[in-house]
């Protein structure tokens, strides 16, 4: 039997071959760099540090399977982007060594101190471990190449991870006071979630890269002296890195995991209130003792993405104390009838709209037959309740709170809120409690609690309108700010809920997107002008701009994709809606308009004859039915690329003389629009007997003008969802025919006065 042929060995090996993965080493190197606008020596540095760097194998196939994604996640027909993955950013190359999946797990958890503490706990490791001074990037360097990292990192999980062993020793503390033993003083604020030092983190990193090696070292043990409010992030980190939870003593004695085998122990000394330094030790097996770091602790606190349920629970902690706290038993009473009380009673209004007529109320006007309602910005009942559920984390078998209400709908009205109130009241050092005329400065310790409270309804509010493309859901910024304007009007609204209640609920549309998109990261928007936004691996757009679809509920409700969007290989952060278009009212007049002098307003034509002939036809002896006499008219994105964003606006380039439009002013128009239902033929048609009717383009919805109280204008655009969007999006709130014939829709006109003219 012939042996197989394996082929002719040589003693020289291929120097071509060995240049060209040189270059294609290299060309990954500068393709990752520009990509992210990064410089490559921080990446070439990072990479050949995670050499060293002690990494378990679940978190690098966890940031691997982060890092590695390369698909698309959705295509916007809209503005003709993408929302998904690079191929060739830093992290995908990073992705590609074993040494780059370990420096990748290492920036996963570096990435909760923030970008600049991160860069200088970096900077310090590489500067320790090169050999030339010349091969170490800049801090700054490093700063940009976190930044880049995040949108790939978001989901790693290591903050929830630090948020879930603050819960768990947070308890134990509170256990082991209860059993008589010395109190360990846990910041009732910081909640056990303080970041720590950049030198303890260094130095922390040092030895558990020296327990991972094999050899002399291996017999290393390392003791962490740390107060409560630290210690979250160091057990987690120890976790993260060796695949195994450190030991935990509490105060020198206890011990509630004695089952660890890890040689790392995390000791939680008593806090004094005053500062404390973090000690790292390191011991031998012939307990030679060697002081690693001793640091003052950082006074931030961590940052990063989480679960729904992982914030919420970590808020109503941080707000009502433990969960057998009578205020957090109360909170969770009080969610649900808030929630639904906001939802029914929160009013929208334009940034320029100062006053208010008495016909924005919420209340239902009825005629014969039909019903008008305001536009719901918020969903539906059921999705609220399923965002309380998830905020809380309950199960499946555990019901949302939904106590009685017989005694009114206001918040106070909940029995164990009642009952928090009668207690509060003799401890409350303000002059209503007390009773007396004393100029107390205190505020209110019931009007504190319902401040909290009304936190969290803002939170379960704008969290309901988001809706998660990817099945894991919506992961929220830990850090975020938690308050703002529209957690104040939600504050006025549940303390003024009855005769004041018409003074207390006004908000804007853009005070809700505001906080429902810093609560996801997306900070420093121009929130008024805002479209679309990418951070932390979570791209953000209202739905409605996408669908161009006129719905009566949930009009504020956002999307959210993974991914960053982009067009071709360019991505962005930021779509805005052009300069120019961003604060025009095309409610008002245009710049070519005549000025009507009796009027006191500019007025203008119809811009063809056709719509001449129309707006002025007599409409006694006409006949009315919806129609479409727009059918071949279609709205087309215009889209400007600058240099760190989108801008964007919408035209239908079939008028030939209308500008562009700002999409938002579609959003603010229909939360503020009139929507009519009826029992009769919504095709049927009508003579107009007391009332002319005057049409109007979709261009100017509120052409002709005519203030003779006889008169209604109708854009007659029926069933053609495109140009319903553009008449919201050039003419401000209207009469909107849903299921309703077009008499009821005119009638309904001439009752509400703050709207312009019907959508048909």
């Amino acid at each position: 039997m012939q042996p197989r042929n394996m082929g002719a060995v040589t003693l020289q090996w291929s120097l071509d071959q060995t240049s060209d993965n040189l270059i294609d080493i290299w060309r990954g190197y500068l393709r990752a760099a520009t990509s992210d606008n990064v410089q490559a020596l921080a990446l070439i540095a990072c990479e050949g540090f995670g050499t060293v760097v002690a990494m378990s194998p679940e978190s690098c196939h966890k940031v691997f399977l982060l890092c590695d994604r390369s698909q698309e996640s959705m295509t916007l027909g809209f503005i003709k982007a993408a929302i998904g993955y690079s191929k060739n950013d830093s992290a995908y190359h990073l992705a590609r060594s074993d040494a780059g999946q370990r420096f990748l797990g290492l920036a996963a958890s570096l990435g909760t101190l923030g970008a600049w503490t991160a860069a200088l706990v970096l900077h310090k490791l590489i500067l320790s471990t090169a050999k030339s001074r010349a091969d170490v990037p800049t801090s700054q360097h490093l700063k940009q190449l976190m930044l880049a990292l995040d949108d790939r990192l978001a989901r790693a999980g290591f903050c929830d991870s630090v948020v879930g062993w603050a819960k768990i020793i947070t308890a134990e503390v509170a256990v082991a006071e209860r059993d008589g033993e010395p109190s360990l003083q846990l910041d009732s604020e910081a909640q056990g979630l303080t970041s720590p030092p950049v030198d303890a983190v260094a130095g922390l990193t040092e030895a558990l890269s020296r327990i991972a090696r094999i050899g002399e070292e291996s017999g290393t043990r390392v003791r962490i002296l740390t107060t409560a409010d630290q210690a979250a992030w160091f057990v987690a980190f120890v976790k993260w890195c060796m695949g195994d939870p450190p030991r935990i003593v509490l105060g020198r004695s206890r011990a509630f995991n004695d089952e660890s085998i890890s040689p790392v122990t995390v000791e939680i000394v008593k806090s004094t209130g005053r500062t404390q330094y973090v000690h790292i030790e390191t011991y031998s097996y012939a307990d030679e003792l060697q002081e690693l770091v001793k640091a003052v602790p950082s006074l931030d606190r961590i940052r990063g993405m989480v679960p729904i349920g992982t914030f919420g629970q970590a808020m109503m902690r941080q707000r009502f104390g433990s969960p057998s706290d009578p205020r957090y038993l109360a909170c969770e009473q009080a969610l649900l009838p808030a929630c639904n009380f906001v939802r029914q009673n929160m009013r929208v209004r334009r940034e320029d709209v100062l006053a208010v007529t008495s016909h924005d109320s919420r209340a239902q006007t009825q005629l014969p037959g039909s019903n008008a309602n305001i536009g719901q910005v918020f969903p539906a009942e059921d999705k609220i309740k399923s965002t309380i559920r998830e905020y809380q984390r309950l199960d499946d078998n555990t019901p949302v709170a939904d106590p009685p209400m017989d005694q009114g709908p206001r918040v106070e009205n909940v029995p164990a809120i009642a009952q928090l109130r009668a207690s509060l009241r003799y401890t409350c050092p303000c002059r209503l409690c007390r009773g007396t005329s004393r100029s107390v400065r205190e505020l209110c310790l019931f009007d504190k609690f319902l401040l909290e409270v009304s936190r969290c309804v803002a939170e379960i509010m704008v969290l309901s309108l988001l809706n998660p493309v990817d099945p894991e859901g919506v992961m929220v910024y830990f850090g975020c700010d938690t308050g703002g304007e529209f957690v104040r009007v939600v504050h006025s609204l549940l303390r003024h809920a009855g005769p004041d209640l018409d003074t207390a609920g006004f908000c804007t549309a853009s005070q809700i997107l505001k906080h429902a998109t810093e609560l996801l990261g997306h900070e420093k928007l121009d929130i008024g002008s805002w479209v679309m936004s990418s951070y932390h691996d979570q791209t953000l757009y209202p739905r409605l701009l996408s669908t161009q679809t006129v719905q009566q509920d949930d009009i504020l409700s956002i999307d959210c994709v993974p991914g960053q969007v982009m067009w071709g290989t360019d991505r962005y952060s930021v779509v805005e809606v052009s300069a120019m278009y961003r604060y025009f009212d095309h409610s008002d007049y245009d710049s070519d308009s005549d000025y009507d002098s009796e009027n006191g307003r500019a007025q203008r034509e119809p811009r063809s004859r056709v719509e001449q002939s129309e707006a002025a036809a007599d409409s006694s002896s006409l006949q009315f039915s919806p129609e479409n006499k727009f059918p071949d008219h279609r709205v087309k994105w215009e889209i400007s690329f600058k240099d760190n964003k989108v801008e964007v606006n919408v035209s239908v380039p079939k008028f030939t003389t209308s500008s562009g439009r700002n999409p938002r002013n579609f959003l603010d128009s229909a939360a503020q629009s009139l929507f009519i239902n009826c029992v009769h033929d919504p095709a049927s048609t009508f003579l107009p007997e007391h009332v002319r009717i005057l049409q109007a383009p979709p261009s100017d919805p509120k052409l002709p003008v005519c203030n003779d109280g006889a008169s209604v204008r109708i854009v007659q655009c029926a069933n053609n969802e495109a140009m319903r969007f553009y008449s919201l999006a050039s003419g401000g709130p209207a009469v909107i025919r849903m299921e309703a014939c077009l008499e009821c829709c005119v009638a309904h006109s001439q009752l509400a006065r703050h709207t312009g003219y019907i959508l048909c």
